[in-house]
């Protein structure tokens, strides 16, 4: 992919926006989807947008930033007791 740099950012960013809906119509509160993803391909991100447009990598920061803030809130509802009749349930 390094030789086609600007496509292969191209195609990164598009996968990341498919992981987010998947996300977001299933969430995971453990991200191990996004996990999986990362700890695959953080070298090749950091190698292809090493040398990007600081545009380029603000495209890519929104789109991971937002994975993040996703799963902070459902890890927050995920933990969070649940109540029935004043009844502490699990």
């Amino acid at each position: 992919m390094e030789s086609k740099a600007p496509e292969a950012r191209t195609s990164m960013v598009e996968s990341l926006k498919l992981i987010q809906d998947v996300y977001r119509k299933k969430p995971d509160p453990f991200m191990y989807l996004v996990q999986v993803v990362m700890d695959a391909k953080s070298d090749e991100l950091i190698n292809i947008y090493s040398a990007a447009f600081l545009k380029k990598k603000a495209v890519l920061w929104r789109y991971l930033l937002k994975l993040i803030l996703q799963t902070r809130q459902n890890m927050k509802r995920s933990i969070q007791p649940t109540y029935h009749n004043n009844l502490l349930c699990s």
